[in-house]
């Protein structure tokens, strides 16, 4: 298995969209005047520029994110994450295509945006505040998307001016977070395959519920993905991948739909999956009480 710091990068994806609400403090104090509430308790809110240019950036953003998190792995509180080069070219692609149609985003606001406060105007009633709506162009500045990337430190290389058995003690936490961090992500994935396979399951266990091919494809999909994820080598993970992809990549839902005994068996070799991983999933939670006594 090539070194971690060979196979991988860190990167931080910043999105920022604009929520469209603002607080009505006003309104709060009234409300718990008229319920004896505490005015702390109380949140009262109006969406300004409630229109479908300012949500479609919206569900760009989360397409975005979404995205983002299927090819990446956990790594660091601050939201940083980390992507294997299999995926780089991919993940590149998806912020260009993301920034390019951020941009003609940004464009049609400018050019719409008189007429989205009109609006706002014409159906907030008293509600309506002109002081709410900064200038187009820095509405359209609030639309962001940033990628950062940085290479991971190569322990066995670090230069900084401290004396040797300072730089031994840095290696060496750095390692162990680092490992740390390594085994929380492994355990990530063993917990998406098993939510995936979970509702698989479900939909063949039941014999009334509808079979959505989504279902099975998300799941195949990240079995596609786990190849390139799985940059701890897991073992177990790798063989996990390919029982499921060798049992369900021809299963015919069609089939399963209308044949009871196609769906009875695939139903059970889900079934046989599923508790094989959440025997995995909970000796890994068994591990995390033990780390954390």
């Amino acid at each position: 298995m090539p070194k971690l710091e060979d196979s991988t990068i860190v990167v931080y994806l910043n999105l920022q969209v604009p929520t469209g609400l603002k607080r009505l403090p006003n309104i709060e104090r009234s409300i718990a005047e008229m319920t004896s509430a505490e005015t702390r308790r109380v949140r009262a809110s109006k969406r300004i520029l409630d229109s479908p240019l300012i949500a479609r950036g919206r569900t760009l953003v989360g397409a975005l994110r979404a995205a983002h998190y299927e090819i990446t792995l956990p790594w660091q509180q601050d939201g940083r994450r980390l992507l294997p080069l299999r995926f780089h070219t991919r993940h590149t692609d998806l912020i260009s295509r993301a920034q390019d149609e951020l941009a003609r985003l940004r464009s049609e606001i400018r050019s719409e945006y008189n007429h989205l406060i009109e609006h706002d105007q014409a159906t907030l009633g008293t509600l309506f505040n002109a002081g709410d709506y900064p200038s187009a162009e820095k509405l359209a500045a609030r639309f962001r998307i940033e990628c950062q990337s940085e290479p991971l430190t190569d322990t066995r290389d670090l230069r900084i001016a401290l004396p040797s058995e300072e730089i031994e003690k840095l290696r060496l936490q750095i390692e162990q977070q680092r490992s740390i961090a390594l085994a929380e992500a492994t355990e990530n994935l063993w917990r998406q395959l098993e939510e995936a396979i979970g509702r698989l399951t479900e939909s063949l266990g039941d014999p009334r519920a509808r079979l959505y091919s989504a279902t099975l494809r998300n799941l195949l999909d990240l079995c596609s993905r786990l190849d390139g994820l799985n940059v701890a080598g897991d073992r177990q993970l790798a063989k996990m991948r390919g029982e499921l992809l060798a049992e369900f990549s021809e299963l015919d839902l069609e089939a399963a739909r209308k044949q009871p005994g196609v769906r009875q068996s695939a139903a059970a070799a889900a079934r046989a999956h599923l508790d094989a991983i959440s025997r995995r999933t909970a000796a890994l939670d068994f591990d995390d009480l033990a780390t954390a006594a």
